[in-house]
């Protein structure tokens, strides 16, 4: 059987799909691209925009295989279903509690092997979360916070090494929240650093509230990505209580502040909602302000959506959707004339990265670095380096392609 195996949404949902795609390999189907037998959708539904390009994608793989069996999972499914249903054209729901069984085959005898097509697998460590934020949806969909036991994250590790990955993504709704038999993620880190053969290990996002000083202790080791992904939402507090956020704009300047301490090379990245009700030009030009402070550039920005059943969707909304695009626009050319300062800025400079198995402009393979650079390099010298860790110069920066060697 070919199977197709699809996600919109973060990278826990990337992740839940490589695992899916791994169990239907195990047991001996073929996965890819093309036409299929079976299509699985791991969906998300943080935003009006996601469930938009969930739906076109479902239609779209439809289309394409009109004779595939359709199932459909996630986020979406667990809070939109009838929306999904409506659409006529999935065989299978599967909830976000069963999602596990996808892709399991009792018939046949085959060793489960998780070998994702990607350079950099992810490790998903958590799952659910305990913050009431006003705005959001995902709580509602996947659940109280609960954390992977801790001897499964170290052998899930420890077989990834020996499959010659070299580093590893660790992922979760809120993985600064990770606790099992007393360990913590500084516990979970000190162990994974220690594993033969991991060279790098990266987290996704963190929030502000789970950087203590014992976390700091461990982040600042060298195989530590010196990118972290702290969600701020808002540079005004007036919204940050709005939104039920468990901190003010100075105590996340704070972490930030520490987290620079650990290396020069720190980058910080953020996720900002624009338009949030009653956000007032004065509160996000706080947010603007902030960002240029605090040299904060790599932004994942999001207009304000209105979820059912939150919070947020019973305030009186004073802003209209024109608003929350000019807003968001402003931001986006905020962090696109700093990143192609801050990319000019490499020119002649050593970095770590990581060589992916993806062939650009027939001539060059693409590269990541710690901070997300993606960086490319000449494909005659690279193309036996897959999956390694190379330390390389930039050579050239042309618009947003960055060129090493």
């Amino acid at each position: 059987m070919r199977v197709v195996v699809r996600s919109t949404g973060c990278r826990l949902n990337q992740s839940e799909a490589d695992m899916i795609m791994s169990r239907f390999r195990s047991n001996g189907h073929e996965c890819g691209e093309g036409q299929a037998d079976l299509c699985v959708i791991n969906t998300c539904t943080v935003t009006r925009q996601a469930d938009a390009k969930t739906v076109k994608l479902i239609r779209k793989l439809r289309k394409e295989n009109p004779r595939a069996r359709i199932i459909a999972t996630g986020c979406m499914v667990e809070t939109n279903r009838e929306e999904l249903e409506s659409l006529g054209c999935i065989d299978e729901f599967v909830g976000n509690q069963e999602k596990s069984s996808i892709g399991q085959d009792q018939t046949c005898g085959s060793e489960f092997r998780y070998a994702p097509d990607r350079t950099r697998p992810f490790i998903k460590i958590q799952d659910g979360c305990d913050f009431n934020c006003s705005y959001c949806k995902v709580r509602l969909a996947r659940g109280p916070g609960r954390s992977e036991r801790y001897e499964h994250v170290l052998a899930f590790a420890k077989s990834l090494a020996e499959q010659n990955y070299r580093e590893i993504v660790l992922t979760g709704v809120n993985i600064g929240d990770y606790h099992d038999q007393g360990y913590r993620l500084k516990d979970l880190l000190k162990n994974l650093i220690k594993i033969p053969g991991i060279e790098q290990v990266r987290l996704s996002s963190v929030e502000p509230t789970s950087i203590d000083k014992p976390l700091l202790s461990v982040l600042g080791h060298k195989k530590i990505c010196k990118y972290f992904h702290v969600p701020l939402q808002s540079g005004s507090d007036k919204i940050l209580k709005a939104m039920n956020r468990p901190y003010t704009v100075r105590e996340y300047e704070d972490v930030v502040r520490e987290l620079k301490t650990l290396d020069k090379e720190v980058i910080i990245g953020t996720d900002l909602i624009t338009g949030f009700p009653n956000e007032e030009e004065e509160d996000f030009l706080q947010t603007l302000e902030f960002l240029k402070k605090n040299n904060i550039f790599y932004l994942h920005i999001f207009r304000y959506s209105k979820r059912e059943h939150t919070p947020a969707s019973l305030i009186k909304d004073n802003l209209n959707d024109k608003t929350r695009t000019d807003r968001a626009a402003v931001l986006d050319q905020y962090m696109h004339e700093s990143k192609q300062k801050y990319f000019e800025s490499l020119t002649g400079k050593r970095i770590r990265i990581m060589v992916e198995n993806k062939v650009k402009q027939n001539r060059y393979i693409s590269s990541v670095s710690p901070d997300y650079l993606k960086v490319l390099l000449p494909l005659e010298l690279y193309r036996d380096k897959i999956g390694c860790l190379c330390d390389v110069r930039i050579e050239r920066v042309m618009g947003q392609d960055i060129y090493g060697q």
